[in-house]
Protein backbone atom coordinates (compact mmCIF):
# COMPACT_ATOMS: atom_id res chain seq x y z
CA UNK A 1 0.00 0.00 0.00
CA UNK A 2 1.35 3.43 -1.00
CA UNK A 3 1.88 5.77 1.94
CA UNK A 4 -0.17 8.96 1.78
CA UNK A 5 1.82 12.17 2.31
CA UNK A 6 0.39 15.46 3.56
CA UNK A 7 0.79 19.03 2.35
CA UNK A 8 1.52 21.98 4.64
CA UNK A 9 2.78 25.58 4.20
CA UNK A 10 6.56 25.77 4.56
CA UNK A 11 6.31 28.18 7.49
CA UNK A 12 5.23 25.13 9.50
CA UNK A 13 8.39 23.23 8.57
CA UNK A 14 11.88 23.75 9.95
CA UNK A 15 13.54 26.45 7.84
CA UNK A 16 16.78 24.47 7.67
CA UNK A 17 14.92 21.49 6.17
CA UNK A 18 13.24 23.64 3.53
CA UNK A 19 16.45 25.41 2.58
CA UNK A 20 18.25 22.09 2.24
CA UNK A 21 15.49 20.81 -0.04
CA UNK A 22 15.92 23.90 -2.23
CA UNK A 23 19.68 23.37 -2.39
CA UNK A 24 19.25 19.69 -3.32
CA UNK A 25 16.53 20.13 -5.94
CA UNK A 26 17.08 23.48 -7.69
CA UNK A 27 20.04 25.12 -9.36
CA UNK A 28 22.34 27.05 -7.06
CA UNK A 29 21.03 30.36 -8.41
CA UNK A 30 17.36 29.36 -8.09
CA UNK A 31 17.81 27.90 -4.60
CA UNK A 32 19.46 31.10 -3.36
CA UNK A 33 16.66 33.18 -4.82
CA UNK A 34 13.97 31.07 -3.15
CA UNK A 35 15.79 31.26 0.18
CA UNK A 36 16.38 35.02 0.00
CA UNK A 37 13.30 36.26 -1.85
CA UNK A 38 10.75 33.44 -1.88
CA UNK A 39 8.31 35.25 0.40
CA UNK A 40 8.15 38.15 -2.07
CA UNK A 41 8.03 35.84 -5.09
CA UNK A 42 4.97 33.91 -3.90
CA UNK A 43 3.39 36.95 -2.22
CA UNK A 44 3.63 35.34 1.23
CA UNK A 45 5.04 32.18 2.82
CA UNK A 46 1.50 30.86 3.19
CA UNK A 47 1.61 30.33 -0.59
CA UNK A 48 4.63 27.99 -0.45
CA UNK A 49 4.02 24.32 0.31
CA UNK A 50 5.95 21.21 1.28
CA UNK A 51 4.80 17.66 0.76
CA UNK A 52 5.84 15.56 3.75
CA UNK A 53 6.07 11.81 4.15
CA UNK A 54 7.12 10.49 7.56
CA UNK A 55 8.33 13.99 8.47
CA UNK A 56 10.56 14.11 5.39
CA UNK A 57 10.12 16.71 2.63
CA UNK A 58 9.59 14.79 -0.61
CA UNK A 59 8.04 17.58 -2.68
CA UNK A 60 7.61 21.32 -2.99
CA UNK A 61 5.43 23.73 -4.95
CA UNK A 62 4.16 27.26 -4.77
CA UNK A 63 1.34 29.45 -5.97
CA UNK A 64 1.27 33.13 -6.88
CA UNK A 65 -2.10 34.76 -6.11
CA UNK A 66 -3.18 36.92 -9.03
CA UNK A 67 -6.09 38.80 -10.52
CA UNK A 68 -7.10 38.46 -14.14
CA UNK A 69 -9.39 40.28 -16.52
CA UNK A 70 -11.92 37.70 -17.64
CA UNK A 71 -14.39 39.16 -20.11
CA UNK A 72 -14.06 42.64 -18.58
CA UNK A 73 -14.51 41.38 -15.00
CA UNK A 74 -11.76 41.25 -12.37
CA UNK A 75 -11.48 37.64 -11.22
CA UNK A 76 -9.24 35.99 -8.64
CA UNK A 77 -6.72 33.44 -9.90
CA UNK A 78 -3.46 31.76 -9.00
CA UNK A 79 -0.38 30.58 -10.86
CA UNK A 80 0.81 27.08 -9.92
CA UNK A 81 4.61 27.04 -10.12
CA UNK A 82 7.88 25.38 -9.05
CA UNK A 83 6.56 21.85 -8.59
CA UNK A 84 9.32 19.36 -7.80
CA UNK A 85 9.13 15.84 -6.40
CA UNK A 86 12.20 14.06 -5.06
CA UNK A 87 13.21 11.59 -7.76
CA UNK A 88 12.94 8.63 -5.35
CA UNK A 89 9.22 9.33 -4.97
CA UNK A 90 8.25 9.96 -8.57
CA UNK A 91 5.81 7.71 -10.39
CA UNK A 92 3.83 6.99 -7.22
CA UNK A 93 0.95 9.35 -7.90
CA UNK A 94 2.13 12.12 -5.58
CA UNK A 95 2.00 14.76 -8.34
CA UNK A 96 -1.66 13.85 -8.87
CA UNK A 97 -2.30 14.48 -5.17
CA UNK A 98 -0.81 17.95 -5.53
CA UNK A 99 -2.78 18.53 -8.73
CA UNK A 100 -6.02 17.73 -6.88
CA UNK A 101 -4.97 19.98 -3.99
CA UNK A 102 -4.51 22.87 -6.46
CA UNK A 103 -7.76 22.21 -8.34
CA UNK A 104 -9.72 22.23 -5.07
CA UNK A 105 -8.50 25.72 -4.17
CA UNK A 106 -10.80 28.67 -4.92
CA UNK A 107 -10.24 30.83 -7.96
CA UNK A 108 -9.03 30.21 -11.48
CA UNK A 109 -5.87 28.14 -11.80
CA UNK A 110 -3.20 29.05 -14.36
CA UNK A 111 0.10 27.53 -15.40
CA UNK A 112 2.73 27.42 -18.13
CA UNK A 113 3.99 23.86 -18.27
CA UNK A 114 6.37 21.60 -20.11
CA UNK A 115 5.19 18.74 -22.30
CA UNK A 116 5.20 16.03 -19.61
CA UNK A 117 3.33 18.20 -17.08
CA UNK A 118 0.81 19.18 -19.76
CA UNK A 119 -0.06 15.50 -20.27
CA UNK A 120 -0.81 15.16 -16.56
CA UNK A 121 -2.88 18.36 -16.63
CA UNK A 122 -4.89 17.01 -19.55
CA UNK A 123 -5.53 13.79 -17.63
CA UNK A 124 -6.93 15.89 -14.77
CA UNK A 125 -9.26 17.86 -17.04
CA UNK A 126 -7.27 21.07 -17.27
CA UNK A 127 -7.64 23.05 -20.47
CA UNK A 128 -4.22 22.82 -22.14
CA UNK A 129 -3.36 25.01 -25.11
CA UNK A 130 -0.28 24.63 -27.25
CA UNK A 131 -0.64 27.74 -29.42
CA UNK A 132 1.58 30.10 -27.33
CA UNK A 133 5.14 30.54 -28.61
CA UNK A 134 8.51 31.54 -27.20
CA UNK A 135 10.36 33.81 -29.64
CA UNK A 136 14.10 34.35 -29.85
CA UNK A 137 16.06 37.08 -31.60
CA UNK A 138 19.67 35.83 -31.76
CA UNK A 139 21.54 39.14 -32.11
CA UNK A 140 24.80 37.22 -31.89
CA UNK A 141 23.96 33.80 -33.38
CA UNK A 142 27.32 32.25 -32.56
CA UNK A 143 27.15 33.04 -28.83
CA UNK A 144 23.39 32.69 -28.59
CA UNK A 145 22.85 29.43 -30.45
CA UNK A 146 26.08 27.46 -30.34
CA UNK A 147 25.58 26.14 -26.81
CA UNK A 148 24.62 22.48 -26.72
CA UNK A 149 21.68 23.05 -24.36
CA UNK A 150 20.05 25.36 -26.89
CA UNK A 151 19.80 22.62 -29.49
CA UNK A 152 18.45 20.06 -27.04
CA UNK A 153 15.99 22.62 -25.69
CA UNK A 154 14.65 23.92 -28.99
CA UNK A 155 15.31 20.96 -31.25
CA UNK A 156 14.56 23.02 -34.33
CA UNK A 157 17.88 24.27 -35.56
CA UNK A 158 21.10 22.48 -36.46
CA UNK A 159 24.55 23.78 -35.70
CA UNK A 160 25.15 24.26 -39.41
CA UNK A 161 22.10 26.52 -39.57
CA UNK A 162 23.74 28.92 -37.13
CA UNK A 163 26.24 29.91 -39.79
CA UNK A 164 23.45 30.39 -42.33
CA UNK A 165 21.75 32.77 -39.89
CA UNK A 166 24.82 34.93 -39.33
CA UNK A 167 24.61 37.05 -42.53
CA UNK A 168 20.82 37.35 -42.22
CA UNK A 169 21.01 38.55 -38.61
CA UNK A 170 23.83 40.95 -39.50
CA UNK A 171 21.65 42.42 -42.24
CA UNK A 172 18.65 42.79 -39.91
CA UNK A 173 20.82 44.34 -37.19
CA UNK A 174 22.28 46.80 -39.69
CA UNK A 175 18.80 47.75 -40.93
CA UNK A 176 17.50 48.28 -37.41
CA UNK A 177 20.47 50.44 -36.46
CA UNK A 178 19.38 52.79 -39.24
CA UNK A 179 15.69 52.62 -38.30
CA UNK A 180 14.39 55.95 -36.98
CA UNK A 181 12.20 55.59 -33.90
CA UNK A 182 8.89 57.38 -34.45
CA UNK A 183 6.81 57.26 -31.28
CA UNK A 184 8.71 55.31 -28.62
CA UNK A 185 10.93 56.46 -25.77
CA UNK A 186 12.49 55.14 -22.57
CA UNK A 187 11.28 56.43 -19.21
CA UNK A 188 13.17 56.32 -15.91
CA UNK A 189 11.55 55.74 -12.49
CA UNK A 190 8.03 55.51 -13.95
CA UNK A 191 4.81 55.85 -12.01
CA UNK A 192 2.82 52.58 -12.06
CA UNK A 193 -0.24 54.65 -12.96
CA UNK A 194 1.22 55.08 -16.46
CA UNK A 195 0.97 51.35 -17.09
CA UNK A 196 -2.37 50.99 -15.34
CA UNK A 197 -3.86 53.68 -17.58
CA UNK A 198 -2.70 51.85 -20.71
CA UNK A 199 -4.30 48.68 -19.38
CA UNK A 200 -7.66 50.27 -18.61
CA UNK A 201 -7.64 52.09 -21.97
CA UNK A 202 -7.34 48.73 -23.71
CA UNK A 203 -9.59 46.39 -21.73
CA UNK A 204 -10.92 43.70 -24.03
CA UNK A 205 -14.25 42.07 -23.21
CA UNK A 206 -13.35 39.04 -25.31
CA UNK A 207 -9.96 38.33 -23.76
CA UNK A 208 -8.41 36.88 -20.60
CA UNK A 209 -5.27 38.55 -19.30
CA UNK A 210 -3.53 39.73 -16.13
CA UNK A 211 -5.29 42.53 -14.25
CA UNK A 212 -2.63 45.20 -14.67
CA UNK A 213 -3.31 47.70 -11.91
CA UNK A 214 -1.02 49.79 -9.68
CA UNK A 215 -0.81 47.03 -7.06
CA UNK A 216 0.39 44.53 -9.68
CA UNK A 217 3.06 46.80 -11.14
CA UNK A 218 4.36 47.75 -7.70
CA UNK A 219 4.65 44.10 -6.67
CA UNK A 220 5.98 42.64 -9.91
CA UNK A 221 8.37 45.35 -11.06
CA UNK A 222 8.86 48.49 -8.97
CA UNK A 223 9.35 46.65 -5.64
CA UNK A 224 11.02 43.56 -7.09
CA UNK A 225 14.42 42.47 -5.75
CA UNK A 226 15.46 42.48 -9.43
CA UNK A 227 14.19 46.04 -10.06
CA UNK A 228 17.63 47.27 -11.11
CA UNK A 229 17.48 44.90 -14.09
CA UNK A 230 14.27 46.42 -15.53
CA UNK A 231 13.92 49.14 -18.16
CA UNK A 232 10.67 50.80 -19.23
CA UNK A 233 9.56 52.04 -22.64
CA UNK A 234 6.42 53.79 -23.85
CA UNK A 235 4.87 54.74 -27.17
CA UNK A 236 2.87 57.92 -27.63
CA UNK A 237 -0.11 58.67 -29.83
CA UNK A 238 -1.69 62.13 -29.95
CA UNK A 239 0.28 63.19 -26.84
CA UNK A 240 -1.03 60.25 -24.80
CA UNK A 241 0.68 56.96 -23.99
CA UNK A 242 -0.70 54.18 -26.17
CA UNK A 243 1.65 51.27 -25.38
CA UNK A 244 4.35 50.27 -22.93
CA UNK A 245 7.06 47.63 -22.87
CA UNK A 246 9.07 46.37 -19.87
CA UNK A 247 12.32 44.49 -20.38
CA UNK A 248 14.83 42.77 -18.12
CA UNK A 249 18.57 42.53 -18.79
CA UNK A 250 20.39 39.58 -17.24
CA UNK A 251 24.16 39.12 -17.22
CA UNK A 252 25.55 35.58 -17.22
CA UNK A 253 29.19 34.70 -17.83
CA UNK A 254 29.90 38.21 -19.19
CA UNK A 255 27.05 37.89 -21.69
CA UNK A 256 23.85 39.96 -21.65
CA UNK A 257 20.39 38.53 -22.28
CA UNK A 258 17.24 40.61 -22.69
CA UNK A 259 13.73 39.40 -21.97
CA UNK A 260 10.57 41.24 -22.97
CA UNK A 261 8.57 40.83 -19.77
CA UNK A 262 5.46 42.79 -20.68
CA UNK A 263 4.09 44.53 -23.75
CA UNK A 264 0.65 46.06 -23.68
CA UNK A 265 -1.61 48.46 -25.55
CA UNK A 266 -3.79 48.18 -28.62
CA UNK A 267 -2.59 44.87 -30.06
CA UNK A 268 -4.08 45.77 -33.44
CA UNK A 269 -1.83 48.83 -33.76
CA UNK A 270 1.04 46.95 -35.31
CA UNK A 271 2.87 50.10 -36.38
CA UNK A 272 3.44 51.28 -32.82
CA UNK A 273 4.17 47.79 -31.52
CA UNK A 274 6.69 47.35 -34.32
CA UNK A 275 8.22 50.72 -33.40
CA UNK A 276 8.61 49.89 -29.69
CA UNK A 277 10.01 46.41 -30.38
CA UNK A 278 12.49 47.91 -32.84
CA UNK A 279 13.54 50.33 -30.12
CA UNK A 280 14.19 47.36 -27.78
CA UNK A 281 16.29 45.69 -30.47
CA UNK A 282 18.32 48.87 -30.96
CA UNK A 283 18.91 49.02 -27.19
CA UNK A 284 19.99 45.36 -27.23
CA UNK A 285 22.43 46.04 -30.06
CA UNK A 286 23.86 49.09 -28.24
CA UNK A 287 24.56 47.16 -25.03
CA UNK A 288 25.89 44.19 -27.02
CA UNK A 289 23.28 41.72 -25.78
CA UNK A 290 23.47 38.33 -27.46
CA UNK A 291 19.75 37.60 -27.61
CA UNK A 292 16.22 38.80 -26.84
CA UNK A 293 13.44 36.45 -25.69
CA UNK A 294 9.69 37.06 -25.78
CA UNK A 295 6.61 34.99 -24.98
CA UNK A 296 3.51 35.39 -27.13
CA UNK A 297 -0.01 34.04 -26.72
CA UNK A 298 -1.32 36.32 -29.46
CA UNK A 299 -1.33 35.21 -33.08
CA UNK A 300 -1.64 38.88 -33.98
CA UNK A 301 1.77 39.53 -32.47
CA UNK A 302 3.56 36.47 -33.80
CA UNK A 303 3.96 38.03 -37.22
CA UNK A 304 5.13 41.32 -35.68
CA UNK A 305 7.85 39.53 -33.71
CA UNK A 306 9.03 37.68 -36.80
CA UNK A 307 9.12 40.89 -38.83
CA UNK A 308 11.27 42.46 -36.08
CA UNK A 309 13.97 39.78 -36.30
CA UNK A 310 12.65 37.11 -33.91
CA UNK A 311 13.38 34.38 -36.44
CA UNK A 312 13.38 31.42 -34.07
CA UNK A 313 10.40 30.21 -32.07
CA UNK A 314 9.17 27.11 -30.29
CA UNK A 315 5.83 25.89 -29.02
CA UNK A 316 4.86 26.56 -25.41
CA UNK A 317 1.84 25.48 -23.35
CA UNK A 318 -0.73 27.36 -21.28
CA UNK A 319 -2.85 25.49 -18.73
CA UNK A 320 -6.15 26.70 -17.31
CA UNK A 321 -8.55 25.24 -14.77
CA UNK A 322 -11.85 26.68 -13.58
CA UNK A 323 -14.49 24.53 -11.87
CA UNK A 324 -17.26 26.82 -13.09
CA UNK A 325 -16.86 26.31 -16.85
CA UNK A 326 -16.74 23.66 -19.55
CA UNK A 327 -13.07 23.56 -20.47
CA UNK A 328 -13.69 22.32 -23.99
CA UNK A 329 -15.27 25.71 -24.72
CA UNK A 330 -12.22 27.62 -23.48
CA UNK A 331 -9.63 26.37 -25.95
CA UNK A 332 -10.44 29.06 -28.50
CA UNK A 333 -10.78 31.88 -25.98
CA UNK A 334 -8.51 34.86 -26.59
CA UNK A 335 -5.77 34.97 -23.96
CA UNK A 336 -2.91 37.38 -23.50
CA UNK A 337 -0.09 36.55 -21.11
CA UNK A 338 3.57 37.57 -21.11
CA UNK A 339 6.86 36.44 -19.55
CA UNK A 340 6.30 38.72 -16.55
CA UNK A 341 2.85 37.45 -15.63
CA UNK A 342 3.95 34.25 -13.90
CA UNK A 343 7.37 32.79 -13.11
CA UNK A 344 7.94 32.17 -16.81
CA UNK A 345 10.57 34.91 -16.66
CA UNK A 346 12.76 32.46 -14.70
CA UNK A 347 13.04 35.09 -11.99
CA UNK A 348 16.23 33.65 -10.53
Amino acid sequence: MIAIPHIIPINKVLKSKVNQFFTDHFSQRKAKFLIDHGEWHYRGNENRFAMLLDDKIIGYFGIIPASINKYNVKSEALWWIDLVINEKYRGLGYQSIIDKYIRNRPGIKLGISNESAAKIHTKHNWSVRDDPRVFLYPLNPINSLKKKEFFSKYGIISKASVYILIPLIKFINYSLKKYQIKWSEEIINPSPKIFQDVFFDNLNKKSITTWRDIEFFNYRYLLSPNKNQFRYFISKKDDSISHYCIIRTISKNDEKYIRILDLFGNLDDHERINDIINYIVKVAIDIKAIQITAFSTSKRLNKVYRNCGFLISKKSRFCFYDNSINHSSEKKTNIYFTLGDSDNDDIA
